[in-house]
């Protein structure tokens, strides 16, 4: 597991690359003249950096770069973010459990089983990480039945085959807990 130096070092240079990724798309859509294509893609260019920005600030950089690997540059075909105020700085132990529960969940959306997912980091007096998948189908169901079984006490079965598992970010279960 990274500090929080080299986890920052990191995300700034993944948030370099995609900038200089968007540079390129613009410089080729100008080049081919594609100018109705240009300004909603520089809308969406700039929304996605925002989006990575506001996670990097997020308070705990190793945390950022976790999500920032496991959701951000696999096959999500829709991450909706949303990060308020600044959470604490994680324990090992909290670190150790996101990045498990993350890996599980990356290894799932990687099959396809998941339209949309939704996260929301919240910092302040009782900080919180909350996932919630949409759209699901029968691949992810074995996903739902590995986190029931893992964070049974967080996990939230919605109508219309969502999920939603929130998380406490000072005491996220571990390995020793389930």
């Amino acid at each position: 597991m990274c500090d929080q130096l080299e986890s920052m070092q990191k995300m700034h240079r993944a948030c370099q690359h995609e900038f200089l990724n968007y540079l390129q798309v613009i410089s080729g859509m100008v080049q081919l003249s594609k100018t109705e294509e240009l300004l909603p893609y520089i809308r969406k260019a700039s929304e996605e950096i925002q989006r990575v920005g506001r996670l990097a600030a997020c308070g705990d950089a190793r945390l950022a770069l976790l999500i920032y690997e496991n959701f951000f540059q696999e096959a999500v075909p829709e991450l909706l973010l949303d990060v308020d105020g600044r959470l604490p700085f994680l324990s090992a132990d909290s670190l150790a459990a996101a990045a498990e529960l993350f890996a599980v969940c990356k290894a799932y959306l990687l099959q396809g089983g998941c339209v949309r997912v939704e996260l929301v980091l919240r910092g302040g007096d009782a900080p919180n990480l909350s996932l919630r998948f949409c759209s699901l189908t029968e691949v992810t169901q074995d996903l739902y039945r590995w986190l029931a079984m893992t964070a049974r006490r967080y996990i939230c079965f919605e109508p219309e085959g969502q999920v939603c598992l929130t998380l406490p970010m000072d005491k996220l279960p571990t390995v020793s807990e389930r």
